[in-house]
């Protein structure tokens, strides 16, 4: 019967026809999408069944085509291309920490939260954090050696310095000195 046959739409960012089999599917039939360069189809494939194709919600999404800027890394070459719904993972400089990853969105990037960190998104991008150098840390009543506890050097970001107080004397928070 042709009333169980599915007219395919006009879909933004695929070919005319969207399907590759035409622009008329039989029932019981599928559709293979066919999208135009830098965009891919987000489900696939595409079945007509009594006149109604399904899943209802296809689409030709645009992929991530530039290169993303992050402050204090290069440029993230790697995210070029990248699918929509995707996540590029960020690279950042030798001993910094990243605070997230970049997602494609619609041919856009957002920023994703790194799964090692914990807080919220402070930023609309991801960020690289450079080490805290703890080598000219002062902190008053410590035993003349490293300022933090156990560091030599430096502290990734999201580390806690543990004041390295002499004998007899605590760490306290300023708070607590009023």
């Amino acid at each position: 019967l042709l009333e169980n046959n599915c007219t395919v739409p006009v879909v933004a960012g695929a070919r005319t026809p969207f399907c590759a089999e035409g622009a008329t599917i039989q029932h019981g039939g599928s559709c293979e999408p066919l999208c135009l360069e830098g965009f891919d189809e987000n489900v696939r494939p595409v079945q007509c069944r009594a006149g109604v194709l399904s899943p209802p919600n296809f689409a030709c999404l645009r992929r991530c085509m530039t290169a993303p800027v992050l402050e204090g890394a290069d440029e993230q070459v790697q995210c070029v291309g990248l699918r929509s719904g995707s996540v590029c993972e960020v690279v950042c400089p030798a001993d910094h920490v990243r605070s997230g990853d970049f997602q494609c969105t619609g041919g856009a990037f957002y920023h994703v939260l790194n799964p090692t960190l914990s807080g919220d998104l402070l930023f609309g991008a991801p960020r690289c954090y450079a080490p805290c150098d703890t080598s000219s840390l002062i902190v008053a009543g410590t035993d003349g050696g490293t300022a933090c506890r156990g560091v030599l050097g430096a502290l990734q970001h999201g580390e806690v310095c543990e004041a390295n107080c002499r004998d007899g004397l605590s760490p306290f928070s300023v708070d607590e000195a009023r």
